[in-house]
């Protein structure tokens, strides 16, 4: 296809493996009309952007984005009315004996010269990175951030979803080839379904038919425990072992995740923090999106990072105590919504014979005499590969006559392989299944909640019914 180019200047040859953006400003909040300057200021943004893969990306005038001297990246603006539009391109994976194919002008030998020296002359973030090359969506989110923090614009993220009772921001994931959001808000007094898995991103056959298990459901929301990419939360693998299997599940469920042990074999799991933008109502000088909380429906659930820094995480032991705890105190004591969800990666009560229960032990030290005081109805967590479900627990031992207890859910059966259980599992455990990959599914009402465990074929392997008075 042969289109116009608005802006002028040469030939842009798109093709696949060329990413196209465009910013349209209005005229009036710009500050200047000078085209050569908006386009400076604007090429150092994208370079910006393009700097954050990990490339030396810098602005060559008038109008190009360079890596050691070999363009990566062209741009131009034009001025319609009082609007800006400025556009460009960014190599991500080219061929350019199929530009030069393309272009050729029936064997002139100048134009024929020229095509080869521009082919020369361009480089793509594939001959810079290799296999280390990211997906498509790391690249948009990149260019994002790049914008956002040079030019200090709103609006340049993609659809943010808002839950109508509360005002921080609810989950949204980057889609290969675009932005994804969701529509899925719950309103207080509408039944909510919601699903709950962990340890899942290896991109096994047994992932895939479990989200197909999964998004068949129809779930109003997913969340999850931790290990969303494996071997080592690497953004390559962000398309094969997250976006491909949910793809179904994502196009109605908001998805809300936390980080597991995997995701930090990268440093300070950033591919994670790329991929998703989360509720920045996390706890005050702390790394944003890593803890944070929202309402869906009747509940309040609440993502905590349970990862150490002294174990690759980015919060230490001692913030957990100090600062995680008390602004969780302070997030469950709203009276308001009816049920209280909590999930993380390490579970702070198990049976599993792989991670056993004492390496988690600050988990419990830590957070379980939050979920006492404020009254937490389930704990979801991963880490062991397998179901667990815990008596109603106060204290760390079940529940009397009368007193609140909350429910702690191991769900890390999420497809990519399967842990034992201990051949005497501690007498809190009330089930268990180590056999199956499943996740769990949770129908709740402003009076009731039915938590169901279900496998890759469909069966439900347990079940429990909790009332609110």
């Amino acid at each position: 296809e042969v289109a116009r180019r608005v802006t002028g200047g040469g030939v842009v040859f798109m093709a696949p493996g060329m990413l196209g953006w465009e910013l349209v400003c209005r005229r009036d909040t710009l500050g200047s009309d000078n085209l050569a300057e908006l386009a400076r200021l604007i090429c150092e943004a994208a370079a910006d952007g393009i700097s954050r893969l990990g490339l030396p990306a810098k602005y060559r005038p008038p109008n190009d984005i360079e890596v050691n001297g070999h363009k990566i990246s062209g741009t131009g603006g034009y001025f319609a009315d009082g609007t800006l539009f400025y556009q460009g391109t960014l190599l991500i994976d080219f061929d350019p004996d199929h530009m030069i194919g393309a272009l050729n002008t029936h064997g002139e030998k100048r134009a024929r010269r020229a095509l080869e020296s521009a082919a020369h002359r361009i480089i793509t973030v594939r001959e810079l990175l290799g296999e280390r090359t990211p997906e498509l969506p790391v690249v948009q989110k990149m260019l994002l951030n790049g914008f956002n923090a040079r030019l200090d614009v709103a609006g340049l993220t993609p659809p943010i979803l808002y839950d109508l009772h509360n005002p921080g921001l609810m989950g949204r994931i980057v889609s290969l080839g675009r932005p994804r959001t969701t529509t899925a808000i719950k309103r207080r007094g509408e039944p909510l379904r919601f699903v709950a898995f962990g340890d899942s991103g290896g991109g096994t056959n047994s992932q895939f038919e479990l989200a197909d298990r999964m998004a068949a459901v129809r779930p109003d929301l997913a969340i999850h425990t931790g290990d969303v990419i494996y071997p080592g939360g690497e953004a390559i693998f962000y398309k094969r072992n997250l976006f491909d299997p949910y793809a179904r599940l994502f196009e109605a469920a908001a998805f809300m995740p936390s980080l597991g042990n995997h995701d930090y074999g990268t440093p300070r799991a950033e591919p994670y923090r790329d991929a998703f933008v989360l509720p920045e109502n996390g706890p005050a000088g702390l790394t944003p999106e890593l803890n944070y909380w929202f309402d869906f429906g009747d509940a309040r659930f609440v993502s905590l990072d349970t990862n150490r820094a002294e174990s690759k995480g980015i919060v230490s032991e001692q913030q957990m105590r100090d600062v995680v705890a008390p602004w969780l105190h302070g997030v469950l004591s709203d009276p308001a919504p009816t049920w209280r969800f909590v999930f993380f990666h390490h579970p702070p009560y198990t049976g599993g014979a792989v991670h056993k229960e004492p390496s988690q032990a600050f988990v419990r030290d830590i957070f379980v005499p939050v979920f006492d005081a404020t009254g937490v109805d389930v704990v979801f967590s991963g880490h062991n590969h397998l179901y667990e479900r815990t008596v109603p627990l106060r204290e760390g031992r079940p529940a009397g006559p009368g007193e609140h207890g909350s429910v702690y859910i191991v769900t890390g059966a999420g497809g990519v392989s399967l842990y034992g259980e201990l051949e005497e599992a501690p007498a809190y455990i009330a089930a268990f299944n180590d056999r199956v990959f499943s996740f769990t599914k949770v129908d709740v009402t402003a009076t009731a909640l039915i938590l169901s465990q279900v496998d890759i074929d469909g069966v439900e392997l347990d079940r429990i019914v909790i009332e609110k008075p």
